[in-house]
């Protein structure tokens, strides 16, 4: 007998919104790490 489950929060959602300032950005799910850290210092030193 095997048990479905519901998806977790996390696999429903696609991409994740960040605003920084005047400036908002859709982050893509399974981005790489290093790619997020430097979007975001760039999106900072632009606001």
């Amino acid at each position: 007998m095997s048990v479905a489950s519901a998806p977790s929060i996390a696999d429903q959602f696609q991409h994740l919104k960040v605003t920084i300032g005047n400036s908002t950005i859709e982050v893509p799910k399974g981005i790489d790490p290093t790619t997020f850290e430097t979007i975001v210092r760039i999106l900072k030193d632009q606001c």
